[in-house]
C-alpha cells in the first residue's frame, strides 16, 4: 500500500508538471514513464523519462534535517546504466507529501556514488514538483530535437526598499527670518536638532509648527508668517522649494526617530541606532513576510576584557516622490565604532567582512526591520503623535519572473546571518 501510495503521488506531480504519467505493470527496475507535454500547446514530443519510485512509511534512510539517502541494488543500477534512456528515481514518503528526485544515470557515473549505492537527495533543491519541470525537460530531450517551450508564466512579487510617507499635518507655516541657519535658529528656540519641526534656508523658515507661537518670536520676523496648505509644499514643481521641503521632512525624521534612541550622523550622514549607557547588546523584534524575526541593532564584542567593537544598525535615508507620493528609500548599512561613538580604525575591514556574508534574505530582514522602526508612530512629545507616519516596504508584482531556486542558493534565515557574522569576527 505505501509503494501504491507512492506511485499515486509521483501521478499527481507530474499532473501538476502538465506532463503524461504511464504505469508499468511489470516490475524490472522501472515503475513508469513520464511523457514531455508543452502545456501551452498541448502537444506531447514524443520524449519520455523512466521513473522508479521508492516509498517509506516512517523514516528514510540517512534522514537529516537538509538531507535523505536511499540505497539501491546492484541489479537495478546496472540496468538503469545500461539503457539508453533517461532515469530518474524518486523517493517519497506518502503520509508527509514528501517526494525528491535524482538523475541517477548521471548520479552513478561518479565511481564514489556508484560503490556506495546511494543517492542522497537535498530537501530544498531536489523537491520532486513543479519547480522540478524544467530539469525534467532538460534531461528528456535528445540535444538535437529541435524542440522549443515556452517558458513557464511566472508571476513575480518584488519588494522594495521604499515606504511610503504620509504627512500628519494641514498645513506647513513659511516666515522670514534674520538667521541663516538651523543652528542659530534651533540655539535661540532652545531645542535640539532632535526636537526641531522647521528647515531654514538663508532668510526663509518653514515648519510643521505654528511660528506664531511667542517662543518664535525672536526668530521670526513679525507680520511675515504665513499659513500655507500643505498640498502646495508637498506638490511643488519648485525645485527650490521642493528641496526645502525635503528639508523639513528629514528635520522631522530625526524627531521621529529619536525616541527609538536612533539618531541622525551628520559626518556620515546616516541614522543608527545608539547605545545605552552600559553598552549593552540590543535586539529588535520585527515581522517579515511570513515570519516574525529578530536582529542585533547594537552589539558590544568584548576580548581580553577590553571593547573590541561595537557595531551599530544604519540606513541613508532618501525621500522620494513618484506617482503623487512621498517615498523614503531606505539603504542599510553598519557603523563600527570603538565605544559607541568613535570610529573603528579598521571600519572597511569589518564592512567587508559583513558584506561578504549577508545575502538577499539579509539585506532584506534589515529593510523590513527599519520599516518596522519607523511604523512605530511614538508622538515627539509623550502624549503626541508623530507628524511622520511610514507604511511597510511597497511591492510590485510582474507579470513575468525567474525561479529562485534554480539560479542562486537559498538564503540562510536571519539568526544563521548573525550566527555567521559573530563567527567571522572572532
Amino acid at each position: 500500500m505505501t509503494g501504491d501510495a507512492g506511485i499515486a503521488l509521483i501521478h499527481t506531480r507530474v499532473s501538476q508538471m502538465g506532463f503524461v504519467w504511464t504505469a508499468r505493470h511489470l516490475e524490472a527496475g522501472i515503475d513508469g514513464q513520464i511523457e514531455i507535454r508543452d502545456d501551452q500547446t498541448g502537444e506531447v514530443k514524443n520524449c519520455v523519462v523512466h521513473v522508479q519510485s521508492k516509498a517509506v512509511e516512517k523514516h528514510f534512510l540517512g534522514d537529516t534535517e537538509d538531507r535523505v539517502e536511499f540505497r539501491f541494488e546492484e541489479k537495478h543500477i546496472d540496468y538503469w546504466m545500461g539503457g539508453n534512456a533517461p532515469v530518474i528515481v524518486v523517493v517519497s514518503r506518502p503520509s508527509t507529501d514528501e517526494a525528491y528526485w535524482k538523475d541517477v544515470r548521471a548520479w552513478f557515473r561518479n565511481a564514489a556514488n556508484r560503490a556506495s549505492r546511494k543517492v542522497s537527495f537535498d530537501r530544498k533543491k531536489d523537491v520532486f514538483d513543479r519547480t522540478a519541470r524544467r530539469a525534467l525537460i532538460e534531461l528528456a530531450e535528445p540535444q538535437d530535437a529541435g524542440h522549443y517551450f515556452e517558458p513557464e508564466p511566472l508571476a513575480e512579487t518584488l519588494v522594495s526598499n521604499l515606504v511610503e510617507v504620509w504627512v500628519r499635518a494641514d498645513c506647513v507655516f513659511y516666515a522670514q527670518t534674520p538667521v541663516d541657519s538651523e543652528w542659530q535658529f534651533d540655539q535661540v528656540v532652545g531645542a535640539t536638532p532632535d526636537r526641531a519641526l522647521w528647515a531654514v534656508r538663508r532668510d526663509t523658515v518653514i515648519s510643521f509648527e505654528d511660528l506664531n507661537d511667542p517662543r518664535f518670536a525672536r526668530v521670526v520676523e513679525q507680520g511675515t508668517v504665513e499659513r500655507h496648505d500643505l498640498e502646495y509644499w508637498s506638490d511643488t514643481d519648485d525645485p527650490s522649494d521642493r528641496n526645502l521641503f525635503v528639508q523639513l521632512l528629514n528635520r522631522a525624521l530625526r524627531a521621529h526617530l529619536h525616541r527609538h534612541d536612533v539618531r541622525y550622523d551628520f559626518d556620515r550622514k546616516l541614522f543608527l541606532f545608539v547605545p545605552n549607557d552600559g553598552l549593552k547588546s540590543r535586539d529588535w523584534s520585527y515581522a517579515m513576510i511570513k515570519e516574525e524575526a529578530s536582529r542585533k541593532v547594537f552589539e558590544r564584542r568584548i576580548r581580553d576584557g577590553r571593547t573590541s567593537w561595537c557595531r551599530h544598525s544604519a540606513f541613508v535615508p532618501h525621500f522620494l516622490r513618484a506617482e503623487g507620493r512621498w517615498m523614503l528609500e531606505i539603504v542599510p548599512t553598519y557603523v563600527f565604532t570603538t565605544d559607541g561613538v568613535e570610529g573603528h580604525p579598521k571600519t572597511a575591514k569589518l564592512m567587508k567582512k559583513i558584506k561578504a556574508i549577508e545575502k538577499n534574505k539579509a539585506l532584506l530582514g534589515q529593510v523590513y526591520m527599519w520599516a518596522d522602526v519607523l511604523s512605530r508612530n511614538e508622538g515627539l512629545f509623550e502624549e503626541e503623535e508623530g507628524v511622520l507616519q511610514f507604511g511597510r516596504p511597497l511591492e510590485f508584482r510582474l507579470d513575468v519572473g525567474l525561479r529562485d531556486d534554480q539560479w542562486i542558493a537559498n538564503d540562510e534565515t536571519e539568526q544563521e546571518t548573525d550566527a555567521a557574522a559573530r563567527g567571522l569576527f572572532e
